[in-house]
């Protein structure tokens, strides 16, 4: 038969059991308390508002002597006065001076955040062991003793007894901090669960806050980016209202920012531009394919003009609906000025040409005349020595002749608009060989071109030319072992390419360039005729196609000269 219990044991059983019914009480009070604490931080609240909210909430509900919280930053006072980075030895030496642990809210017996405490490194004493993953969590009810704790006199005077430190962990796992607090008062398991939980929240609160950051920050960034861009932008709505101006395009025009928000952009524009603007927004706006304009004229608040280059972009919402148009302008004034400069310049150069041409040509054709007249009716009186003085006059007077008229010819080029065809390549080979069919005979050389040449659209008078100077180039500057001349054809995706290879002399790599330069003549050419303006035609031409020249030359074998003509002109 089971023994009876004693009045004192019934009597220490009825205080075991309203001890734990205070406990219960206790514990879902402090629940209900930290739930509440919960929804005041979904309130409004600065990121260090809501961590001291924390920390004093802990203070009173744990009945805690004082609640930290540190979190994970960049360090930032390494070389300023931090006392761990002073350390070189021992267990406390900072490691990781890239980051460490800023203290950012404290209540209860401390609540200043400065200090030796104020920066933690990670992996160092109670908190920086927790922050790097040493010990997760680190729960103690025995400060006095737990090696753990480095300074058991300071506990011991102050009357702690527990300590609790909380990692704080990022949705993937990153350390962000750590949450921690010491009692004087033991930590019973279900504070131990609650302050978990809280040190949960606390991670949540941080990494929100630090998104929050981010975002402003990148905000930030980007305005300042935007309002500072070496370039002009503005947003227009649907109507061409100004929404948005930068900093560059208020400098750039004079206004001030009030003064072009919320105005339509065509007021800035020049007026004669307006309906062409209006037109082009329009276009634009309806889903044209609109070419970026290279000529916009704004009027700027003093009045003056100012050239710009503008690209416009649609701006559309998630769901595709027109929003407005976004335009970046860029300053092309000086470009405009230097333009127009060099216009001039080109006009006075080629009136200069065409005054030279003119007043070369009258008296070289007097002398040429003279000369013939002198050695036709005075040839019985005249000495070998003269005779020959009047030959070298008509060479020259020939020469001259020949100088204007390549003048006039390379003016002509630059200035006469192409007459595009298509052009029969076989036929302008036929053309240039027959031109030169008695030199080539004369001299044996063999002519070589492609059997089945295409039709290319270009202008026809512009091939002949590049073709009959390459020809000729060949012939005066080949030597006595030019022996062959060879006209290629190849096209690719966007050009048609022709080639003149001839097996005579070779020219220098660096002049491979210069060569196609006005009046430009090597030391080999002397005593060959020549004015040093066929190639520089010839580069002409090709551009104005929009093609280009080069040259390729083997000292061995010769050059070969490349001309680019675009497919689709």
């Amino acid at each position: 038969m089971a023994r009876k219990p004693t009045y004192e044991e019934l009597e220490q059983r009825v205080k075991e059991l309203e001890n734990k019914a205070d406990e219960r009480k206790c514990s879902s009070k402090q629940i209900e308390r930290v739930n509440y604490l919960k929804e005041e931080l979904l309130s409004s609240g600065s990121f260090g508002e809501k961590l001291k909210l924390i920390t004093d909430a802990v203070v009173e509900i744990f009945d805690a002597d004082f609640c930290r919280v540190w979190i994970t930053r960049p360090g930032d006072m390494c070389h300023s006065g931090c006392l761990h980075a002073e350390v070189t030895k021992g267990p406390h030496v900072c490691r990781y001076r890239e980051r460490c642990l800023h203290l950012m809210a404290s209540s209860g017996r401390y609540t200043h955040v400065d200090g030796a405490h104020g920066r933690v490194p990670f992996g160092c004493y109670k908190i920086g062991r927790v922050a790097s993953g040493d010990d997760p969590k680190f729960v103690t009810n025995d400060v006095t003793s737990d090696p753990r704790v480095h300074d058991h006199d300071w506990a011991r005077s102050l009357g702690l007894i527990s300590f609790a430190g909380y990692r704080l962990l990022s949705a993937d796992g990153t350390p962000i901090g750590v949450f921690a607090l010491f009692s004087k008062y033991a930590i019973a398991p279900n504070d131990d669960a609650l302050l978990e939980g809280l040190a949960n929240t606390t991670a949540q609160v941080a990494q929100t806050a630090m998104a929050e950051n981010a975002l402003r920050e990148s905000r930030r960034r980007y305005k300042e980016l935007w309002d500072n861009a070496p370039v002009a932008y503005h947003m227009l709505d649907a109507d061409g209202i100004v929404r948005q101006v930068n900093r560059t395009e208020i400098d750039m025009l004079g206004y001030t920012r009030e003064e072009m928000v919320g105005k339509p952009i065509f007021e800035f524009i020049l007026p004669e531009q307006k309906k062409d603007a209006e037109e082009r927004f329009r276009l634009k706006l309806a889903g044209e394919n609109i070419s970026k304009q290279d000529d916009r004229v704004y009027v700027k608040k003093d009045g003056s003009k100012i050239h710009v280059s503008i690209d416009d972009v649609v701006d559309h919402d998630s769901d595709g609906k027109v929003l407005g148009i976004r335009t970046t302008m860029v300053d092309i004034s000086e470009q405009k000025l230097a333009e127009e400069v060099l216009k001039e310049s080109s006009e006075k150069i080629k009136l200069f040409a065409y005054s030279v041409s003119h007043d070369l040509k009258s008296p070289s054709t007097g002398i040429y005349g003279l000369a013939k007249r002198l050695h036709k009716h005075y040839s019985d009186v005249l000495d070998e020595k003269a005779t020959a003085y009047c030959d070298q006059i008509l060479k020259a007077a020939e020469k001259i002749a020949e100088l204007v008229e390549l003048i006039n010819v390379f003016i002509s080029t630059k200035e006469t608009p192409l007459s595009l065809e298509p052009v029969k390549l076989k036929e302008i080979l036929q053309t240039v060989r027959d031109e030169f069919s008695t030199q080539l005979n004369i001299r044996q050389i063999k002519w070589l071109q492609p059997e089945n040449a295409p039709e290319i659209k270009a202008d026809r008078l512009s091939i002949i030319r590049i073709l009959r100077n390459l020809v000729d180039n060949a012939l005066k500057y080949g030597g006595d072992d030019l022996s062959e001349i060879q006209i290629g054809y190849e096209s690719s995706d966007e050009f048609h390419i022709i080639s003149v290879f001839n097996d005579g002399a070779g020219i220098k790599m660096e002049d491979h360039e210069e060569i196609f330069g006005l009046f430009w003549r090597d030391e080999t050419a002397k005593g060959i005729e020549g004015t040093g303006l066929g190639l520089t035609i010839v580069k002409e031409v090709a551009e104005q196609h929009g093609g280009e020249v080069w040259v390729e030359s083997d000292p061995e074998k010769g050059p070969t000269f490349h001309i680019s003509i675009p497919r689709h002109l």
